[in-house]
């Protein structure tokens, strides 16, 4: 899209991490916003302007049918007709195959396929679902979805969105060709997803740095919680409109709680 290549990935990834390690490691430290400057003695860098920048450009990425607001005013509405009339979800079920096959000495190691293409099939058949409420994707989504907990979400795993967005499907469209066992196993896969991530969880199996940042270790760090968030957001919403909550062995983790995570990142 655009000006977009992958190689300029993992530069942006890193500048953004740069831009805000500071700011993670000490919030409260006095950094002058509007200019690099010396304050008691220590350099600072204009830490709004890289995250301003880099936001930014991002927003020139986007494709489709673009907002009021969008600021790079040389990027207009793009690809709003892709797959109108090509049935892309058939055919992406039909073909199937890894862009490793076509793309892989271009795109490897770093932006190899490691997770196979089942889960973007999945996550693409629960939005069609959602989207359209047709049974077809609703079946496809039934005779194919994994029995294991899926606790990764990012660019190349999907499992956990899939579950996520399922379970909160089966509660408000739970009628007619939702069966209990069907609510219950995705509810359960995206409770363990949550007790994975919340820090006094018992079961969590994730990194938070000194300064409260979700992390793991490798690759662009910054992904992590922007999408984790993402999900734990969207869940607490349907916990709170259910009047539910996750527990997680004997902490309870009720929506507010959720909601206070994704602020704090």
């Amino acid at each position: 899209m655009g000006w977009w290549s992958p190689y300029m990935f993992p530069i942006v990834c890193m500048f953004l991490i740069v831009s805000v390690m500071g700011v993670v490691r000490n919030p409260a430290a006095n950094v002058d916003i509007k200019n690099d400057n010396v304050i008691n003695g220590h350099h600072h860098h204009n830490y709004k302007e890289a995250l301003t920048k880099s936001i930014l450009f991002f927003e020139g990425q986007r494709s489709g049918k673009l907002p009021s607001t969008q600021r790079m005013k040389w990027r207009k509405d793009s690809a709003v007709n892709d797959g109108q009339y090509a049935g892309v979800f058939e055919f992406a079920d039909t073909y199937q195959g890894s862009y490793n096959d076509s793309l892989g000495k271009y795109v490897c190691p770093h932006y190899c396929d490691y997770g196979g293409y089942k889960d973007e099939l999945l996550w693409a058949a629960s939005w069609l679902y959602k989207a359209s409420n047709e049974r077809n994707y609703f079946d496809y989504v039934m005779r194919n979805k994994p029995n294991t907990t899926e606790i990764a979400f990012n660019w190349d795993a999907k499992g956990a969105g899939t579950n996520m967005l399922m379970s909160i499907e089966s509660m408000r469209k739970g009628n007619g060709i939702w069966d209990e066992h069907d609510k219950e196993s995705f509810r359960i896969k995206a409770d363990e997803f949550v007790c994975s991530i919340v820090p006094e969880s018992p079961s969590k199996t994730v990194e938070y740095s000194p300064g409260g940042l979700l992390f793991k270790l490798g690759g662009c760090n910054l992904q992590n919680p922007t999408a984790i968030s993402l999900l734990l957001l969207a869940y607490a919403r349907y916990l709170n409109e259910a009047d539910e909550f996750v527990r997680c062995g004997n902490t309870i983790v009720v929506p507010s709680r959720l909601i206070s995570l994704v602020k704090s990142q």
